[in-house]
Formats: structure tokens, sequence, C-alpha cells
């Protein structure tokens, strides 16, 4: 293996490696982690592989041993930038390979091990908590739970104030307010007033990367509304086309109903939903379904399959959705029930039957679907 001429100067980056017990036509893949797109793969030859990468920045990878992504079991999220990255390692334990180079790697396993040491200490109360023998066992259980939370946020705004200049600390924030889930610390933790006096403490450069903007953006945006609050316009589209506004159905009840295609906890819930678009649609009540989609075939089988009657609107940017991101959608299904003049009534039904009791006390009829 030679890499001699590989010029650290540029966007290059050359990441190498030995791996234990390979063996012949055994291939070792790459898989961009924001878009979950393959973007490499190398065969192994005698334990060693090399991938060769344009690379301006430092950004997050999966290595992996399969091809195909929702197959892949042990796998090892790294941080690739430009120069050379050595890997040493097992084929068979791919998640315990020694990354050596990579100065992104190095920040991303420090915040990493910082996490995984305050989230043994949730899982071991978590263990020890399976039965409660009364209502003030389980109000302490839930106590010590949120104290853990807010230990890990602790640690996260002092690991971000610490490496204010550093791309993993970007992801960290992008991630926050993007997705539902964050891969190292679970569901999303930081405030938007924690994201954004962050982001203000930023350097210039990455504060204009394509994160750093879309980051911008969500801090233009205004406050996720909570219940009480005036509902904010939602407009999108219809598989069909037709623009739709949320504030086209002010003068009735409207359930904003977020879900997506491959959410099987919705697909059971659209069923349940059925029941309650045919008892309450006679009276002043319409549901407005927000797909998370980004496929719009699988969003359209969808509605046709679980045969939905109501208007489905989505823009297809599937956790990108505009109207998640303005509501502050972090998981679904979610339902968000609005009052005929514009404000959020409530945003708590876990399930259908909490719906029906709702709104078979408002339209004053007897509750059960």
């Amino acid at each position: 293996m030679i890499i001699s001429s590989f010029n650290t100067d540029n966007n290059n980056c050359y990441f190498y490696g030995n791996l234990l017990n390979t063996n012949s036509n055994t291939y070792l893949y790459l898989t961009d982690l924001d878009s979950d797109v393959l973007i490499d793969s190398c065969l192994i030859e005698n334990g060693n592989f090399n991938f060769s990468l344009n690379l301006p920045y430092p950004k997050q990878f999966i290595l992996h041993k399969k091809s195909v992504s929702s197959d892949f079991r042990d796998q090892l999220i790294i941080w690739l930038e430009p120069g050379k990255i050595n890997a040493k390692g097992n084929f068979d334990f791919l998640a315990n390979t020694e990354i050596i180079g990579s100065q992104s790697q190095i920040e991303y396993v420090t915040l990493k091990e910082i996490i995984d040491s305050i989230s043994t200490k949730k899982e071991s109360i978590s263990s020890n908590h399976k039965m409660f023998n009364n209502e003030q066992e389980f109000l302490d259980y839930q106590e010590q739970l949120k104290n853990i939370d807010n230990e890990i946020v602790l640690r996260i705004k002092l690991y971000l104030a610490s490496n204010i200049d550093s791309y993993v600390s970007l992801s960290i924030l992008y991630t926050d307010f993007n997705y539902g889930y964050n891969r190292l610390y679970g569901k999303s933790l930081l405030t938007k007033s924690d994201i954004e006096s962050i982001y203000k403490k930023l350097p210039y450069s990455l504060q204009t990367t394509s994160k750093g903007l879309e980051i911008k953006e969500f801090l233009a945006l205004p406050d996720i509304p909570q219940i009480g609050d005036k509902a904010l316009n939602i407009i999108q589209c219809t598989p069909e086309g037709d623009t739709i506004e949320l504030y086209d159905y002010l003068g009735s009840y409207v359930l904003i109903d977020f879900w997506a295609s491959w959410c099987a906890p919705c697909r059971v819930t659209n069923e349940e939903l059925k029941k309650l678009y045919d008892k309450f649609k006679a009276f002043n009540f319409e549901i407005l379904s927000i797909s998370g989609d980004n496929d719009r075939d699988k969003w359209v089988q969808a509605i046709e399959k679980d045969s939905i009657t109501w208007i489905n609107t989505s823009d297809l940017k599937g956790w990108k959705n505009e109207a998640f991101i303005l509501y502050g959608i972090k998981g679904v299904p979610k339902s968000i029930l609005i009052t005929p003049d514009g404000y959020i009534l409530g945003d708590k039904y876990c399930n259908i039957n909490n719906l029906d009791k709702e709104l078979s006390k408002i339209f004053g009829v007897s509750n059960g679907l």
C-alpha cells in the first residue's frame, strides 16, 4: 500500500487501515451519515483497505460490512477529514476499530464517552425500577430520569463551549433541531434558546456552511407554538398539486396529524383516525395530515392503501418538512388539535381514545368509537 504520494495540502482524505479476520473477496463500505447514501466500497486485500475521498471539511460516515444500509449491524460511526487517517481493528468487531489521525474523531469520541458514562447511570436507574409500589416511587423515578437528562444537557453545553470551532459541535446543533433522534444521546435535548446561544459563538466559517445556514433559518422561525398559542399557518401541497393552508380551515376544529408512510405506528393510527373521522366529520371537524415523506410514490401508495379520505399534504422534505420544523415535531405519529378560532387546544393525544373523549365532550356526543 503506497501512501507517500498523497497530498495533504488539498481536500483529499486518504483513509486506510488493516483489519484482522478478513476473508478473500471481502468488501468494506462507507455511507454518508447525513444522507444515508452509500459513498464508496473497497475490496480488502490481505487485511488492508484504502479509500480516497474529496473532502473539503470534516464529515461523518458509517464504516460497515454490507452494501445495503438496512442490513448492516456491526458498524462504526467515524469522522473523516482532509489528511491521512489510519484504522486498526478486527473485521468481526468493526465498532471497536481504532481511528488515528482524525481530530474530529477524537472530539466526537470524547463527547461520546462523556454521554455514555451518564447514560449508564440512566440505564441503571431504569433497570432498578421495573415495579412501583406507589405513586411517589414513580414520581421519584421520573425526577431521577429528568436529572440525568439535565446532566447530559449541561455536559453537552460545556463541551460545545470548549469546542466552538469544531464541525462536531456544528453537527450536534444541526441534528438536535433537525431530527428527532441524536445518535449520541437519543432524544433531542437542546432548546431553541440553547442552540441560538451556541450558534452565535460559532466562527463565521461554520455559520456559513450549509448546516450553519439551515440552523440560521431555523432560529429565524417563530417560537414553536404551545397549548393556548395561536397556531402557525401551514402551507403545503396535496399529491395532486393543490396548495392547502391550515388557515383555510379556520372556523372548524382541526386535527393536524403528523405522520409518514414508513412509520408503522402511524399506519395503525390511520385506521383509528378513519373511525374518528367517520364519527365527527358531520360536525365541525376536519383532519389535515402532514406527511414527513420524501418519496412521493410511497406517500401516495400509503394514502391509497390506508384509504385516507381527508386532506393529506407534504412538501416531501422528510424530517426537514417545514411544518415539522415549525411545530417542533421530533417524532411521529403526533397530533395537535386546533380550535375554530385558530388556537392550540391540545397536543397530548397519546392514543385515539383520548382524542375521542375530547371531541365527544366538545360536540356533546357519547364517548366511544
